[in-house]
């Protein structure tokens, strides 16, 4: 069997497949060539075959290309050695269906910063509507097109200390067993409470409740950052996060309504005719306000159960 013939990958067979393609790049695999393209175009590889492989020739002609304010040489040992510096192996921590972690990836590399990276595309990699199963493509092709050009050495330090920090990250199943991943009402209240933090991550559409689940998730674990240890930070916000679903599953839990007279005295009457006035609701929506948030700050424990 020859060479050509041996690679079943479809980009790889259009490369073999154009007689213009350099012989001195034949032995590049698909993730080889998309990186080439986003370096040689500064543009996401979301061409068609065909046409990603006539643009890498077209770009190839011109022996010169300048890159985030650099020019650089377009001949095959330079090519070879930025690709060897900026396209690691070594990801097989990254599993293609932990979306959880996928997604935190994808939120993670686009915000931090590091001396020696620049980004090939310049956050123009749309990952907010992207399909579950492109999670995973998308995330290595993030990864790639954060470009380093010195010593080999530095882009894989950059993606172990990534895998370091995700294991800081990623916040305790003890602190979110409260969330269940098949109740589709509390996820997407979370996520709606999740909307007012900078935390939430980036996505547009959610359908399911795995997708939900994963990506609450990953937005509690972006709340830790490499920066500062923001732990006490976050853990504070999971008591206030859980505090909040086990007033609204209470509230839910006891809507029925029934007529009750309590007495109060003149000052507590003027108090409350106040607080309806401010809150622009009536008084007894002010008072059941008031008895539910004591009754879980005071009856309920972090997990929502009743401590008497």
């Amino acid at each position: 069997m020859s060479l050509r013939k041996s690679h079943s990958s479809s980009l790889k067979a259009a490369l073999f497949n154009n007689p213009n393609f350099p012989t001195e790049l034949n032995d590049f695999e698909e993730r080889d060539i998309n990186w080439l393209f986003m370096f040689l175009t500064g543009d996401p590889p979301d061409e068609k075959q065909e046409d990603l492989i006539e643009i890498i020739i077209d770009r190839l002609r011109s022996r010169k290309i300048e890159v985030l304010e650099k020019t650089y040489d377009l001949d095959y040992v330079s090519i070879r050695e930025l690709r060897s510096t900026n396209v690691i192996s070594d990801i097989a921590w990254i599993q293609k269906d932990d979306h959880r972690l996928l997604i935190w990836l994808l939120t993670v590399i686009r915000a931090t910063k590091h001396p020696r990276r620049n980004f090939l595309l310049k956050n123009r990699i749309e990952i907010g509507n992207i399909s579950t199963e492109n999670r995973y493509q998308r995330v290595v092709e993030c990864i790639d097109a954060v470009f380093f050009d010195g010593h080999p050495s530095e882009k894989k330090d950059w993606l172990a200390d990534l895998k370091v920090l995700w294991g800081k990250a990623r916040t305790l199943d003890s602190d979110t067993k409260w969330l269940d991943a098949n109740n589709i009402e509390q996820l997407k209240w979370a996520w709606q409470y999740l909307e007012d933090t900078p935390y939430r991550a980036k996505l547009e559409v959610l359908i399911t409740p795995e997708e939900y689940y994963h990506a609450v998730l990953a937005s509690l674990d972006c709340m830790y950052t490499s920066e500062s240890d923001t732990r006490a930070e976050r853990d504070l916000f999971l008591i206030k996060f859980r505090k909040a679903w086990s007033q609204k599953k209470f509230r839910a839990d006891g809507k029925t309504k029934k007529p009750y007279h309590l007495p109060l005295t003149a000052k507590a009457k003027e108090s409350l005719e106040k607080l309806a006035a401010i809150k622009n609701c009536n008084e007894n929506d002010v008072l059941e306000d008031l008895i539910n948030r004591e009754y879980v700050a005071v009856c309920l424990d972090a997990q929502g159960h009743e401590k008497y």
